[in-house]
């Protein structure tokens, strides 16, 4: 591996410890990490157990196939801040068309300033760290994505696709990446699968940077009292470079317009370093809907805080 590589991939890591999709030993072994981040404050309170979910335009992220449910036009928007200066931006509009539902949605990501580290040899830039930063670098990331769902009998289909862009420092490289879902629903039971990020990408700085796919499966089971619905979710989720995980959720809505969540997310197998409860609640007046999320504090990354807002739908 070129030296003139190491702040990039050192950058990559970074990148990569996006909140609720964490890697394990082969760390920089994927790229693109921004993907895997839940924008959706709804699906991230509830430790990201939503495949089997729908009925909102951020369900783009989680499993097109939720898409298909939608039944007017909703304009969706989203703002994450976790790790000190990383922030991640969503914005996204879903409306029937085409005897379905077509969704688009921009995605962003950026580090903020990075301490550079490393030695101007007058030519290129070597791996040898400075005892003090020589200036500062960052990483960008984009995504504009669209999708189409459609609804025949009690089977939800969906299907997107991504264009993805990933800057660091003065190096970029870009993927395009496939999303393919359904979701089968029988009375108060619902069952989901998804597969992410499929696709092509390039290289930066000859290094090849592959796609973070995964797949994802889960069940939901609606249980209305009087006053109160219940939901209870279950996922499983699989991706090459982490362990299978597995992700619970409750949602507990009261009069229609008050939801409280709670989750938790831990490996299938074997207890993850990022394993733990997620919280959050969410408040609907009329056609807005204003959810928030918080993960606690893991391995010293910080806590991470997602607000999400709909409009219609």
């Amino acid at each position: 591996m070129k030296h003139t590589s190491l702040p990039l991939l050192a950058a990559l890591f970074l990148t990569g410890l996006a909140p609720a999709a964490p890697i394990d030993g082969d760390a920089g072994s994927k790229g693109f990490k921004f993907l895997q981040v839940m924008p959706d404050a709804q699906a991230a309170a509830t430790a990201r157990a939503s495949v089997a979910s729908g009925g909102r335009q951020m369900a783009l992220i989680a499993n097109p196939a939720g898409l298909a449910t939608l039944s007017s036009v909703q304009i969706a928007a989203a703002h994450t801040e976790w790790l000190a200066s990383v922030r991640h931006e969503y914005l996204g509009l879903a409306w029937p068309q085409f005897r379905g539902t077509l969704a688009v949605a921009v995605r962003t990501q950026s580090s903020g300033d990075i301490p550079l580290r490393t030695v101007d040899s007058g030519a290129s830039l070597v791996g040898v760290p400075a005892p003090e930063p020589s200036g500062t670098y960052g990483v960008h990331d984009a995504a504009f994505s669209v999708a189409y769902a459609r609804r025949v009998g009690s089977l939800d289909w969906g299907a997107g696709v991504s264009y993805v862009y990933e800057k660091i420092f003065f190096s970029s490289v870009s993927a395009v990446a496939l999303d393919l879902g359904a979701r089968w629903r029988h009375e108060r039971w619902s069952v989901g699968a998804t597969l992410r990020n499929v696709g092509v990408s390039g290289t930066l700085r000859d290094e090849k940077v592959p796609l973070p796919w995964d797949a994802q499966a889960g069940v939901t089971y609606e249980l209305p009292v009087v006053g109160v619905h219940l939901c209870a979710m279950a996922d499983v989720r699989y991706a090459p470079d982490y362990f299978e995980t597995l992700h619970l959720g409750t949602e507990v809505r009261v009069i229609n317009s008050l939801a409280l969540r709670v989750g938790y997310h831990t490996g299938l197998l074997t207890r993850t370093g990022d394993s733990g409860l997620t919280a959050g609640m969410g408040l609907r007046y009329g056609p807005l809907r204003l959810d928030y999320a918080y993960i606690p504090e893991r391995d010293g990354l910080g806590s991470t805080h997602i607000v999400s807002l709909a409009l219609g739908g």
